[in-house]
Parts: C-alpha cells; structure tokens; sequence
C-alpha cells in the first residue's frame, strides 16, 4: 500500500487528525518544492553557462570530456524537472476525461514515431461507458510513461508488439498495457516502482513512479506482472 493511501485510511480512522495530517503533507511538499526550485535553477544556469563558453570558444568541442559534461549536466536538469512533475503529480484539476479518446489520441503518436517504427500498437474498448472525472493532463502523462515504458523494453533491432486493452466491471475501469519485450525479473520488480530506480540506459527512475504517483491520486491502482523474456502487462484501474 502507498504513502498516500495509507495516510488517507488514517485520515478515515481519525478525523480528528486529518488537518493536522494534511498541514504535515503540505509543509513536506513546500519543503522539497522550494529544494528543487533552487537546485533548478543552479543547474539551469550551468547549462547555460556550457553553452555560452561553446558559442564563444568553439575550440572546447574538441576537449577529451567536454560533450560527456555537457551531456552530464543536460541529465541533471532533465532529472530535476522530472522530479518538478513527481513534486506535483497529486495536484489535480480534475473534470470529465473519456479515457477511451485519451488513449486512441496517445497511440497514434506513438504508432508514427519513427522512433517507434519496429513496434505494432494495437487498442481494443469492451466498454460503453469510459468517461471518468479526473486530470486529462496528468492522466495522459502517466499513460505516456507507461507505455513509452513498454515501447523501450523492446529492441530496436526486431520487431514488438503492445497492446492496450479497456473494460470495465461495475464501477471499475481497467486499462492493461501488454508488451512482448524483455521483461522484469523478480529481483528488479522489488523496486521498480521506488523514485530514481532505473534498470534502462540513461533512465531517471521517474518514470514509473510518477504513473503511480498520478493514478493513486485518481484513488486509483496500479500493478505490474512481467516474465523476463517473454514480456510485461501493467493494470491501472480507476473507478467511474
């Protein structure tokens, strides 16, 4: 279970304890809001400066280490402004979302990336009903996550499959993102969903983390299965 769910079962227990719980939640988000703010802006400035001293002395390019900095510091400031997003990932503003529309409207970017080109999406509704009440920004964010994640564990030099599947049961309206890559093994999922564990080249560990972030703050669930070689499916329901 979650921070965020288990705070909110506290809250259910003892009410006379939710503002006080909701002031120590505010305080801590203002906390590290601020912490990534300044820490932005000094590597946002660095950044700046590295670039600066490239268009005015472009002989630096041809310094041993001088594009590994560049790309070092160009991973820190992308770090920090995903982190920005998890900081904010249960912010919410929330109003009808048809989720059917949300994730139609997500494939097709994917299916004419070039990046994307060796895999087939493929999307399929058993549903009527698949409008719920949240977030669309944060909703298709966390869906981009999960199924970029998908696209990346197959590889490159074959061809993939990934197919996203809608239903519902009474109230509940589930969304399973099936990939064949290369899977997760026991190990790995321990923490695959903790912040900053990646097990990709290059990956900040955010990914996840804040998919889960933003469908648990829909009061929503999230849960992996995968076998290593054969492929991945991620479950996300959300109540209607």
């Amino acid at each position: 279970m979650s921070s965020h769910n288990i705070i909110n079962n506290i809250k259910q227990q003892y009410p006379e304890l939710s503002e006080q719980l909701d002031e120590l939640d505010n305080t801590y988000n203002l906390i590290l809001r601020k912490i990534n703010h300044e820490f932005r802006n000094a590597v946002t400035l660095v950044y700046s400066s590295l670039q600066i001293i490239e268009s005015s002395h472009p002989e630096v390019k041809d310094f041993k280490y001088w594009d590994s900095t560049k790309t070092d510091v160009r991973h820190m400031v992308d770090m920090v402004s995903e982190i920005t997003s998890y900081n904010h990932c249960a912010m919410l503003k929330k109003e009808d979302v048809d989720i059917e529309k949300l994730l139609r409207s997500m494939l097709s970017s994917f299916s004419i990336s070039p990046l994307f080109a060796h895999i087939n999406y493929t999307f399929n509704n058993t549903c009527d009903n698949t409008v719920i009440s949240g977030d669309p920004i944060k909703l298709r964010q966390a869906f981009i996550n999960l199924v970029k994640n998908a696209s990346e564990s197959i590889d490159l030099n074959g061809s993939g499959n990934i197919s996203v599947v809608l239903s519902s049961t009474d109230d509940i309206l589930s969304i399973t993102i099936s990939d064949d890559g290369c899977g997760i093994t026991d190990e790995q999922m321990k923490d695959i969903l903790l912040p900053l564990v990646s097990y990709k080249k290059n990956g900040s560990g955010l990914g996840l983390p804040i998919s889960k972030r933003i469908i648990e703050s829909h009061n929503g669930s999230l849960s992996i299965t995968s076998t290593p070689g054969t492929g991945t499916t991620i479950t996300v329901n959300l109540k209607m």
